[in-house]
């Protein structure tokens, strides 16, 4: 059935008509391209595949490359230093050859000549070698890296509370000034023999046969010796009195002991008088400086007058004050009394007031203390007024041991005059001066000129004898032939380095030496017959060229932290900083933000005046800051206008008065060393800096040094019974809550009685915490704390209606030992807030004594800051902490075995009476050292005394008191400075009643005389008493006597400054009716001494400290703390790959310095930042990169298709001051006679040959180097290409055609292609029959 529908056949046909035209067109483009994949649409995920492949192959092809070229531009440096290790090689030969001995200094000076043109063409080839236009040997190559220079210590702020030192140095000098010691000689006829005076042995001869000839003869061989002339003595003679004669000192020996005068009597028929040698005059040594109200010096610089013997009062004196900047001021005085010997400068005369604020008056002394008189001497006297701010003295710094000079204000035209000499900048300059060579090294040059007519004869000339003729008749004829029998001499030839210069037709000669001769004695001319005179003439001084330090100081800014705020009322005043005064300033009440605003406004309204810039922490706690960028000093001072003073005046506005000066940095090259030191009469501490090595190219910034930490104070309280009670009166005393009462008993007790009741049921309760004495008068009870730093609560009464009457006051406060530990909100560094020391911190530190903290010390601080160290990039350790003896005395006590304890462990030392200070020492050091692992101190002999250094633990260190004379000076470890006590016992009231004894406690040790006669008076009482404390045996280390003033009086002195003594519970029996009443005139002090004489007896600890057992902790033991030294590392750079390609090291790139700021707590009462020695600022960091900037060049040669993939090479500077030959290349472009590194020498020869051993391991070590990255490149190679082809392979699998499948396609497409055209036709064909059947 045909039906008449849509043509499917010709639709069918025309479908696979495409289908067989699309595949021909592929097979068609694979043919004609040869890649199967020609579009995204022939194989997504294959064309990616293949995409990458191609440019990681391309990326290979280039890498290859790269590494041909890193291999010629290798080849070339290796080429280079080729040629340097030939010039090495023949620079070798040359040194070699003028070791050699055949060869003298004129020689070697030729070889030398071929040897620095061999150092600057190794320059020339280290700078001129290039590969594509850029140098590869010169450092400079790819990218610089190493270390970079860093300021490697900082030193700390000075500050002083007043701009002027109230402590000033005089000193007194002239003529009449020294001691004048006197001794007579009798004996009419002397006979020879020997007279020795003060070291000095005079023979008496038989020409000096009378006593005048004698004295004169010993006259003048003393004062002809070198002993008297060296020292600036003299010896005269009374003239009214034969044989009198008179030592005259130096002033500046003082106080000496009296001369030995010994003479042989039976020789000489000479002898001394019977009162031997006396002194005549003591030293003009001392004198007393007073201010009259509260006046002072207003300007630091030196005073200096003079006044002449028999000046009488009245006589007008003129005396120079010279300033730091050396402007001179006359000032005018008078002579107010002639003797005592005293002269006034008075405020209003003259231009006096430009200098003093108030009349100021000089008592001068000897050396006893006793007043001088101008009648019989006059004196010159000197006087130092310093700054507050010390300044650096000769000696007080050396920097690789090299002296650094005086600090100068003229240095510093920017700080105030008064302490400008002291400030950063002066000791900056005065570091720098000495950090580069100073003068020139030279030898001594000398002429001889001859004179006069010669005559035949032998002439001897500086050792060379010549013989002279009639011919050589004129000096200029006899100068030529001894100038060339010099120059043939081997006394002056080339190998002594000495020369002859001879200029024809002269008649001088000059003879020049080497300067390793140093200073030449004059050659001498012996004319012999031949009759010239000559003169000999020193034409050119020997110098030698100082060596330079080689360490350069930078001035840092100058941070002034202010002080903690407090609130109160309104208060008025002016801020000078720099001298100039700010405008009014008035304190908003209560409101510390807005004072601070106007105080900041204040101030920099006058910064372009006075260099200072005030910032406003925002911080209550820390005031105001006042900056010098500059880092001149910042001097402030107050000036208020209403009733507050100064010190309130600047609670309110936060700021501090005084002067601060800066810090220095100290730099170097990175190999440089930087030793700090001082000399042996030096304060390297005046520096702000130090001692130690600090050439390790890091930088370090030690915190000040910190006071000694006394021990806790035991709170003690007096309980007074007065009145004499009646029947059941009852007194009681509350402590603690405990209840303690005693009633009076019998008619005849007394107040005193009443009191040993109560001290004895207080004692008997030892858990209370507290233990009662006798007090200082009759009736008085004193409680003391059995643990310093607890307090107690205490009240007293008595009973109602009660005739005893009882008083209770507090006499010393409790106080716990002010050691201080970092806190949480204490310190900041780097930005980031440190941790809060623990006592787990310091394991070491020992805890016996009140005053010693664990979580206070060095090692704890410095674990709190290492706790941090990644985030702050800064390590702390911890300093010993250093006791340092400057003497030992070894005269007392006697022989025997002496106890010192050492952070509480024991040490005995063997004494022997008037040893050798060097050997007592060595036994007081072998003892501490034997048990240093108990108490981790070493002990040291530093010449003087002992020093002792902790491994950064706490120091504390005790003997006992009350051994007889033992003081620290006896084990080396006095410090000076130590005051004796003095104290009084007063006895008073009518006189003595039958019975009657009076005693006293002393140590715990009581002490009581002998029954009083009937009615005796005070002073009886007070003879009787000092005769019973001196015959007490168990008392040691004191002197009593009466007192010559007040005969009732007894004085009580200790015989060791340092040593205290205890006094209390003076009784007169009780029937009596006299007093004993206890004083203290000059209390005792320790001074700087840091060993604790703490009296260990047991009549002490049971009396006094309450218990025979009393622990160390009760004792008062002082406490030295460490410092803290912080180190930042150099930073390192670049921050690129490593040698072998690694990811950089981003660590410390910048080298940023250690930034200490405080912590939230600021600088109020809750922080410890300044008690732990910190101060805020930027300490360290890098230094000037033209210091020593990095001398090596990373060349990285990209070897891979990725990131990273790279072999680095480093190309060090092979040039001057290069680390490959910089040793002998450094001063290649100085003048050759300013070169060291010659070998005109043998000792230069010698010292190049080991530099040029070193240097060529070197350039060997760079040349291996660089053949085996050229190697290792070859092989990169190979291996890249390798990896390429495979790689192409695997690549044309994945996208290339396959030929015989494409064509084979191809055909069979153009087959269908032809078959469904033609099925197509057919199709069209049937449908157009049926239309003709239709249509018929």
């Amino acid at each position: 059935m045909a039906v008449i529908n849509t043509n499917v056949k010709a639709l069918f046909s025309q479908m696979a008509l495409g289908s067989s035209g699309r595949a021909q067109s592929v097979a068609m483009q694979q043919l004609s391209t040869g890649k199967r994949i020609n579009s995204a649409r022939d194989d997504a995920a294959g064309m990616s595949i293949a995409t990458r492949m191609t440019h990681q192959i391309r990326s290979l092809n280039q890498a290859v490359r790269n590494a041909g070229d890193a291999i010629s531009l290798i080849q070339t440096a290796e080429g280079a230093t080729n040629e340097i290790t030939d010039m090495m090689q023949r620079m070798r030969e040359l040194a070699v050859q003028a070791v050699n001995d055949t060869n003298n200094n004129a020689d070697r000076s030729y070889l030398d000549l071929e040897f620095q043109q061999l150092k600057q063409q190794i320059v020339q080839i280290a700078d001129n070698t290039e590969w594509n236009g850029f140098p590869v040997l010169n450092g400079k190559a790819g990218e610089q890296v190493g270390e970079m220079p860093v300021y490697k210590v900082t030193s700390e702020n000075q500050f002083g509370d007043v701009f002027i030192t109230p402590t000033t140095s005089r000193t007194l000098t002239g003529a009449d000034a020294g001691e004048v010691q006197t001794f007579t000689l009798s004996g009419a006829a002397p006979t020879p023999g020997n007279i020795t005076i003060a070291g000095v042995t005079v023979p008496i001869t038989s020409s000096e046969n009378t006593l005048a000839l004698a004295v004169e003869k010993i006259k003048t061989t003393l004062n002809n010796s070198t002993t008297f002339s060296s020292r600036g003595m003299t010896i005269s003679e009374d003239a009214g009195t034969p044989g009198k004669m008179y030592l005259n000192y130096n002033v500046a020996d003082g106080n000496v002991g009296l001369a030995i005068v010994g003479v042989n009597t039976a020789a000489t028929g000479l002898s001394l008088s019977a009162a031997g040698v006396e002194v005549e005059q003591e030293a003009a040594t001392q004198s007393a400086e007073v201010f009259a109200n509260n006046g002072k010096y207003l300007q630091s610089g030196s005073l200096a007058f003079s006044v002449a013997k028999t000046a009488a009062t009245g006589s007008a004196v003129t005396a120079t004050f010279t300033t730091t900047d050396n402007k001179q001021i006359t000032m005018t005085g008078t002579v107010l009394t002639q003797s005592p010997a005293v002269v006034k400068f008075a405020k209003a005369d003259g231009l006096n007031s430009s200098v003093i604020s108030g009349d100021l008056t000089y008592t001068m002394q000897d050396a006893t203390g006793a007043s001088l008189d101008f009648a019989t001497r006059g004196v010159t006297m000197s006087v130092g007024v310093a700054g507050s701010i010390p300044n650096l003295r000769e000696g007080d710094l050396t920097i690789n041991g090299v002296i650094i000079g005086p600090s100068h204000a003229a240095d510093d035209l920017m700080s105030p005059r008064n302490n400008a000499a002291g400030s950063a900048i002066a000791k900056a300059a005065a570091i720098n001066r000495m950090a580069v060579d100073q003068g020139i090294s030279q030898g001594e040059a000398q002429s001889i000129t001859l004179s006069g007519t010669p005559m035949p004869g032998t002439i001897t000339v500086g050792g060379v004898s010549v013989v002279l003729t009639n011919d050589d008749n004129t000096p200029a004829l006899a100068a030529a032939k001894i100038a060339a029998a010099m120059q043939a001499s081997p006394l002056y030839d080339n190998s002594t380095d000495r020369s002859v210069v001879y200029a024809a037709g002269s008649a001088v000669i000059g003879v020049n030496f080497p300067a390793k001769e140093g200073n030449v004695t004059k050659l001498e001319v012996v004319p012999g017959a031949t009759g010239m005179a000559s003169v000999v003439n020193t034409t050119t001084e020997y110098a030698v060229r100082t060596p330079g330090t080689g360490v350069f100081a930078k001035v840092n800014e100058n941070i002034m932290t202010g002080q903690s705020m407090v609130g109160g009322p309104v208060t008025k005043g002016v801020v000078f900083v720099n001298g100039y005064a700010s405008a009014d300033i008035s304190t908003i009440f209560n409101n510390s933000q807005a004072t601070r605003s106007n105080v900041v406004r204040a101030i920099n309204l006058i910064s372009d005046r006075t260099g200072v810039t005030a910032i406003d922490s925002g911080s209550d706690t820390k005031g105001i800051s006042l900056v010098a960028p500059d880092g001149r000093n910042i001097e402030v001072r107050f000036e208020t206008s209403d009733s507050s003073n100064a010190m309130v005046f600047g609670q309110r506005v936060g700021l501090r008065e005084g002067v601060q000066s800066s810090t220095i940095s100290l730099e170097s090259k990175i190999q440089a060393p930087v030793v700090l030191g001082a000399s042996a009469t030096g304060d390297i501490t005046r520096a702000g800096l130090v001692s130690g090595n600090f050439s390790k190219n890091e930088s370090i910034l030690n915190t000040r040094s910190r006071e000694p930490v006394a021990a806790s104070v035991a709170q003690v309280s007096s309980v007074l019974l007065t009145s004499n009670p009646t029947v059941g009166d009852t007194a009681s005393i509350v402590i603690n809550g405990t209840t303690f009462t005693s009633a009076a008993a019998v008619v005849d007790d007394q107040p005193q009685d009443v009191a040993e009741d109560l001290i004895a049921q207080i004692n008997a309760k030892s858990i209370l915490g507290v233990y009662a004495t006798k007090g200082k008068t009759l009736g008085e009870i004193l409680l003391t704390a059995r643990t310093p730093g607890e307090s107690y609560t205490l009240t007293a009464e008595v009973s109602s209606s009660a005739t005893i009457s009882v008083a209770a006051t507090e006499v010393t406060a409790n106080q716990v030992a002010a050691t201080k530990n970092l806190g949480m909100d204490d310190l900041e560094i780097n930005g980031i807030k440190i941790r809060p020391t623990t006592a787990d911190d310091d394991k070491f530190s020992n805890t016996l004594v009140s005053s010693s903290n664990p979580s206070a010390s060095g090692l704890a601080l410095a674990a709190a800051i290492n706790a941090s160290t990644s985030l702050t990039g800064v390590t702390a350790e911890a300093n010993p902490a250093v006791s340092e003896g400057i003497f030992t005395n070894t005269g007392t006590p006697v022989s025997g075995k002496q106890e010192l304890w050492v952070n509480g462990t024991k040490i005995e030392v063997d004494f022997v009476q008037n040893e050798t200070g060097t050997a007592r020492r060595a036994k007081v050091v072998d003892a501490i050292n034997e048990r240093i692992g108990q108490h981790g101190v070493t002990a040291t002999d530093n010449g003087k005394g002992v020093t002792l250094s902790t491994d950064g633990r706490n120091l504390s260190v005790w003997l006992d008191s009350s051994q007889d004379e033992l003081t620290a000076a006896n084990f080396g470890l006095d410090k000076g400075g130590a005051i004796a006590q003095q104290s009084r016992i007063k006895a008073g009231g009518l006189g003595a009643t039958p019975g009657e004894k009076a005693s006293v406690y002393i140590n715990g040790v009581k002490v009581e005389t002998a029954v009083l006669p009937d009615g005796a008076t005070p002073v009886e009482t007070a003879s009787a008493l000092a005769l019973a404390i001196s015959g007490t045996a168990g008392l040691k280390n004191i002197k009593v006597e009466v007192d010559p003033s007040d005969t009732a009086s007894v004085l009580i002195t200790s015989t060791v400054p340092g040593t205290a003594f205890d006094l209390r519970g003076p009784t007169v029996s009780t029937a009596g009716t006299q007093t004993l009443q206890l004083g203290t005139i000059t209390p005792n002090s320790q001074g700087k001494t840091d060993v604790s004489a703490v009296d260990m007896s047991a009549a002490y600890l049971t009396n006094v400290l309450g218990s025979s057992s009393a622990p160390v902790s009760a004792m008062d033991i002082k406490t030295v703390y460490s410092t803290v030294k912080l180190t930042s590392d150099a930073p390192v750079l670049p921050a690129l790959p490593g040698a072998d390609g690694l990811p950089p090291n981003m660590m410390n790139i910048t080298g940023r310095p250690i930034q200490i700021r405080s912590g939230a707590d600021g600088f109020g009462p809750m922080s410890n930042f300044s008690a732990l020695g910190f101060n805020e600022g930027s300490f360290g960091g890098r230094a000037s990169q033209d210091m020593d900037p990095p001398r090596v060049g990373r060349m990285a040669f990209q070897v891979g298709s990725s990131a990273n993939q790279v072999i680095t090479i480093d190309l060090a500077d092979f040039g001057k001051g290069g680390p490959i030959t910089g040793q002998i290349t450094a001063d290649a472009d100085l003048a050759e006679d300013a070169r060291k590194v010659r070998i005109n020498t043998r000792d230069g020869a010698t010292a190049v040959l080991n530099m040029l051993d070193s240097a060529m391991d070197k350039v060997n070590a760079t040349r291996a180097t660089m053949g085996a990255v050229m190697n290792r490149l070859d092989h990169v190679i190979n291996n890249l290409t390798n990896v390429s082809m495979n790689m192409s392979a695997s690549r044309s699998q994945i996208e290339d055609a396959d030929y015989a499948q494409a064509s084979t396609e191809l055909a069979k497409t153009q087959i269908m292609q032809q078959a469904a055209t033609a099925v197509l036709a057919q199709a069209n064909t049937s449908q157009q029959s049926v239309l003709k059947l239709l249509g018929g």
